[in-house]
Order: structure tokens, then sequence, then C-alpha cells
């Protein structure tokens, strides 16, 4: 279900949610109300030319850079940050994933998951 949601939200797209709002679980209403300010602009692939799917996928002007494992097995994910240096936070959670530079790399990534991290830049 995250991957779906990240794919959406990176899109930039319209979010239509068609669920009995009052019957969706908690963690649902706090994903579709992170989604729903996340319209208008679609990212980049920053990996386009690099195979099939591209993995890493950026919104410069929200700052979010997600990453997606298309693989059916687990993988270990490196992606070359869109800023020079910059603080990770899990969109989703809020969780620090700390200051990297150059590149950020996921270990074991299960199949068909994804991440997005709110970007801090460090350089600005």
């Amino acid at each position: 279900m995250r991957t779906l949601a990240t794919v959406i939200a990176m899109s930039g797209g319209m979010i239509l949610d068609s669920d009995d709002l009052t019957r969706l679980p908690a963690e649902r209403r706090r994903m579709l109300s992170r989604l729903l300010p996340l319209r208008g602009e679609a990212a980049v692939p920053l990996d386009l030319f690099d195979r099939d799917l591209p993995r890493a996928l950026w919104r410069a002007g929200d700052r979010l850079l997600a990453v997606v494992n298309w693989a059916d097995e687990e993988a270990d994910v490196i992606v070359q940050l869109p800023v020079p240096a910059a603080r990770l936070k899990d969109f989703w959670t809020g969780d620090d994933s700390g200051v990297q530079r150059g590149t950020a790399t996921l270990r074991r990534l299960p199949p068909h998951a994804s991440r997005v991290f709110t970007l801090e830049s460090l350089e600005d």
C-alpha cells in the first residue's frame, strides 16, 4: 500500500479516494492526509536512463526523494542525491535517517517496497 501511495504522491496527479473515510484505520487516514497537499508537481526521475524503471524520483519543490525497489527480491539501493549533502527524514514517519553526502544507500529494501525522504539541504 505504501509504495502505491508513494507513486501517487510523486506523480503530482489527482488523488481520488472512494473509501468511507469514517471507517479508515488511523494509519490509512494519516497516509491520506500526507498525500493530499502533494498536487501539481510531478517528480523527475534521477536515474531515467540507468534501468528500465527509475528507482529515484525527485520533487524539487517539496524536497522529496522517493526510492523504489521494483524488483522481486530484496535489494541494496544506492541513489545519487539531487543536492550535495542533506539530512534525510522519512516522509511518512518523520524518523531522522541522518546526514548523507553525495549518495544515499538503502540497505535491504524489500521487494516492491519504497522509501520517501524529505531532504533538508546542508548546502543552501
